[in-house]
């Protein structure tokens, strides 16, 4: 059966794809060009084969360090603002990345500027600066980055397992880097590392763009021609990072935050020459199953675990590892050596079960399908994929490596599930409670190691039958047909097929794309009466809840490339499915059904209440920036609830509070519902209707549902707020109100953004080093148009960043004086592209007509009022429009100013209000 729906699958619309090109050029440099004329963008990415592996044990983070200089200046562009200052004006981006084999620099731009952007790139292989006076200052970026992975839990969790494997070993290393480790790094350091590695042979480069392949190539060959080849060998890293050993190693992790998590980690062999089979997606595949019968399955039931996953992961070319994670309940973290030996039970199910040929079977059978159907996507996430798979993988295959499954590989399979047993194994258990006896070097994480060859290790040598664990069955979600719809249906507009009080349904078809695809959107509006703090937290439960009993499917419909989500916001609940449009109706049935008959669980339940307080719990413990984003939203939305609010609350809400919520909201909704692609309005009437039905509401009009209100301050106020934080790590988030979303507004703040952001960038982190993260621009949203400043610092409090950041944006509007029409040109062509960029794909083409059609009244000439205003404004207007903005007697902003933990909020520095619910019952929302 399956193999008949192979053969009669492809009976579809042709379309273009795009154009690709290897070469190697006389350096023996490896490059894919990518044509395609519907790219929004030009991009390019760079992998050099060397990566922190290589860091001499005695300038830990040398390759990272090295990352961070090249961007600051070569022989023909010294400016070090130049890079960053060029791709901005012209709407690009780019960044970079260490791994442990490799390091990837990459970047994305509008084509006009594309030849630009490829020059300046391509002199960071050929004739780096590393200027002196820049190396400690760059020092200090890097320890800024190190200062703020301090208490993220990965990064712990990482440099732990790190320091437990073979001393011996490259992995045993540290590979960020501080001034600590640094600080003996000067320019001969930096050069002679780059001179030893960074060889044309040891590179890997993509370039993609709208340009035909011959354009492509020229431009490779005119400005990558000249990195010098030193013939360096490729990096040989030895296998046994971490050596069998007959007995269990435990390494228990007290967290950040709390995370309850159990990692089993099995070192293998690199899996890259296996390309053709993916023997380690397969084995994941299965570990990952969440239907009847699964491993998540009986854990979930058991009250053990809220979810789990597997993952195959090459570390380098000759080494990576199989890896498996448990999400512990609290239940599930106290009996860890019973989730232990169950996920070994099910381990030992898969090597009894043998290959499972079916498993291979769909998934090429999706791999086909998303080879000719998927959208590829564009920029740099397209672009480093490429140039990597062009450093990892056979140079005729880059394109298409992920769709390639040519031939079961059995042997190979075997062999990789043959080293997941417990003698090869590194266990890691992370939770609130745990018993530590040591503290890790870089980070300050408290751990305890063990080994132990007792009962345990014996229980899970010698796995138990567990007779409810059972194999996937055949995915239910496979698409049966890519037929593309033949109709006269041929208009490019959104059309409202289904209006009748309570529901509008807008159905739009797919002429751009040709794809057998399709997104459905519903959104779920509630009536103003019930917003209440109780009626919120218990609309995330109830959705919660849905999800539960839809997990599953998930894996099975994410298989069959579908895709859906069940959310829940402040106005109400929203649904969304996309994929083959022949497999969205099951599905859609699957979720209507477990809308219609959810009965929950008292084990689920209570897991479901777990994992809601550890993430609200949680937030307190986020990123600095990330906490002083979410008061302000508290402060500027009308209606929000902080985590404290709903964990005050949370322990009273029972199953049946839940379960009665169906009643009272869904006598009170009104839906605003959109599709697109390859579906007919009768389809989509079809689905709408049944969704409807399900919910048997009362209907009630749009008016009358809850709309989020926005905080409208007076001109010439400021809002302040501090906060006195659990973090090492302080920052200052900054939004002042621009204006309206009118057409003029939408203009002005995407000059603003391109006008503010690199050189605040530039200014505050690279010169004055106040932090890592650093950002300024502007934005439209909604019904208003704001700019905002957001610096995250581990030297400076947030008022010394507040009193710099305005200084900086003071002299912005001095310098105002200094721009040239021709600049002010450039920025507006870089605005233009922005408005004219096109939908990447199917489902990112109906969010942008869900919006245009339910938020803004259907207007799809939005786009031309804003270019049209976009003609008019001058120099002029924008100093008057970042005049009026920032000026203390014309401003309408809210500061946010959050204190590390180490340090005190000085008694002259005054909040605005005592009570945050209090002063907000005085201020006007709309």
């Amino acid at each position: 059966m399956k193999k008949y729906i192979l053969i009669i699958l492809f009976i579809g619309f042709n379309y273009a794809a795009p154009e690709y090109r290897k070469i190697i050029l006389e350096n023996d440099l490896k490059i894919i060009l990518v044509s395609d004329e519907k790219y929004n963008k030009s991009s390019a990415s760079m992998n050099v084969m060397v990566g922190s592996l290589s860091d001499p044990k005695e300038y830990q983070g040398l390759a990272h360090f090295l990352e961070h200089m090249l961007f600051l200046g070569t022989e023909k562009y010294p400016d070090v603002e130049d890079y960053g200052s060029y791709l901005k004006s012209n709407g690009g981006y780019s960044n970079a990345y260490t791994a442990e084999d490799h390091t990837n620099y990459h970047f994305e731009v509008y084509h006009d500027a594309f030849e630009g952007a490829l020059d300046r790139f391509s002199q960071f292989f050929i004739s780096p600066l590393f200027k002196q006076e820049y190396t400690e200052r760059e020092m200090n970026a890097v320890h800024s980055e190190y200062q703020k992975n301090l208490e993220q839990d990965y990064w712990r969790m990482r440099q732990v397992k790190r320091n437990l494997y073979n001393s011996n070993h490259p992995a045993n290393h540290f590979e960020i880097g501080t001034i600590e480790t640094l600080s003996n790094v000067n320019r001969k350091v930096l050069l002679d590392f780059y001179k030893k590695y960074y060889s044309s042979n040891m590179m890997n480069l993509s370039i993609l763009s709208n340009l035909d392949l011959d354009s492509l190539e020229k431009l490779a060959r005119k400005y990558f021609s000249d990195i010098n080849n030193t013939k360096k060998d490729r990096i040989k890293y030895p296998l046994n990072y971490l050596e069998e050993k007959n007995t269990l190693r435990l390494l228990k992790v007290e967290p950040v935050k709390d995370v309850k998590r159990l990692v089993l980690e099995f070192p293998t062999p690199s899996f890259y020459k296996y390309y053709e089979s993916k023997p380690e997606q397969l084995i994941a595949r299965l570990i990952g199953y969440e239907g009847e019968g699964s491993l998540q399955n009986l854990l979930k039931s058991k009250g053990l675990a809220m979810g789990v996953g597997a993952w195959g992961q090459n570390n380098t070319e000759d080494y990576g590892s199989l890896n498996l994670w448990v999400e512990l309940t609290s239940d599930g973290f106290q009996n860890y050596e019973e989730v232990l030996s169950i996920c070994f039970s099910y381990i030992e199910l898969l090597k009894n079960a043998g290959y499972q040929s079916f498993i291979f079977d769909e998934a090429k059978i999706l791999a086909e399908l998303e080879e000719k159907y998927a959208s590829k996507g564009e920029g740099t996430q397209v672009a480093v994929k490429m140039a990597n798979n062009l450093a990892f993988y056979p140079i005729d295959q880059v394109e298409r490596v992920e769709y390639i499954y040519n031939k079961e590989n059995i042997t190979a399979y075997m062999d990789l599930l043959s080293y997941v047993k417990p003698e090869n194994m590194l266990a890691t258990l992370s939770g609130y409670g745990i018993e530590t006896t040591n503290t890790e070097q870089w980070y300050s994480a408290k751990y305890s190691y063990e080994e132990n060859d007792g009962v345990l290790y014996s229980r899970i040598k010698n796995p138990e039958i567990i007779t409810e664990l059972k194999l996937p069955i055949e995915n239910p979600f496979m698409p049966t047909s890519t037929d593309i719809i033949q109709d006269n249906d041929n208009k490019n507009i959104s059309e409202l097929i289904y209006d009748i009080k309570g529901m509008k349904v807008y159905h739009s078809r797919d002429l751009e794309f040709n794809r057998p695809k399709a997104k459905l959107i519903y959104n779920i509006f509630i009536n103003e009466n019930l917003m209440s703090l109780e009626n919120y937290l218990l609309g995330q439960l109830y959705v919660a809840s849905i999800n539960e009993n839809l997990s599953t499917i998930y894996s099975a419909a994410k298989l069959a490339g579908l895709e859906y989500q069940i959310s829940h916001n402040i106005e109400g609940i929203k649904i969304e499915v996309s994929g083959y449009n022949s497999s969205i109706d099951e599905l859609m049935k699957v979720i209507i059904k477990s809308i219609k008959n959810l009965s929950i669980d008292e084990n689920i339940f209570s897991v479901i209440i777990d994992a809601t307080k550890r993430n609200l719990e949680n937030k307190s413990l986020n990123d600095a920036y990330q906490i002083a984003q979410e008061n302000l939203s508290l402060i500027n939305f009308g209606t929000a609830y902080s985590p404290t609010e709903q964990l005050s609350i949370i322990e009273s809400i029972s199953i049946n509070d839940v379960e009665k919520y169906w009643d009272l909201i869904f006598n009170n909704i009104f839906i605003e519902a959109s599709a697109h692609g390859n579906i007919s309005k009768r389809d989509v009437q079809k689905l709408s209707i049944k969704l409807r039905n399900t919910f048997g509401y009362k209907s009630i009009n749009k008016q009358d549902c809850f709309t989020s209100t926005r905080l409208d301050l007076p001109y010439g106020t400021k809002v302040t707020n501090t906060i006195s934080s659990e973090v090492n790590n302080s920052a200052y988030v900054s939004y002042f109100k621009i204006g309206e979303n009118s057409p003029r507004d939408r203009a002005m703040a995407m000059l603003i953004r391109t006008y503010v952001g690199q050189p605040y960038y530039m200014e505050l982190r690279t010169n004055q080093q106040l932090g890592y993260i650093v950002a300024a621009g502007a934005f439209s949203r909604d019904n208003y148009s704001a700019m905002y400043c957001i610096v995250q610092s581990d030297g400076y409090p947030p008022h010394e960043v507040e009193n710099r950041s305005i200084k900086f944006l003071s002299n912005a509007i001095n310098d105002l004086d200094n721009l040239s029409n021709e600049q002010l040109s450039i920025y507006k062509n870089a605005a233009r592209e922005a408005i004219n960029e096109k939908s990447t794909s199917i489902s990112q083409e109906t969010d942008r007509r869900h919006i245009l059609t339910h938020k803004f009244n259907n207007n799809f000439n939005r786009d031309n009022e804003t270019l049209d205003a976009l003609n008019e404004i001058t120099i002029d207007d924008i100093k008057q429009t970042l005049s009026f903005t920032l000026n203390k007697e014309t401003q309408r902003n809210i500061t946010i100013l959050l204190y590390a933990n180490k340090l005190e909020i000085p008694l002259d520095i005054k909040p605005t209000f005592d009570n945050l619910n209090s002063w907000k019952k005085e201020q006007s929302y709309k």
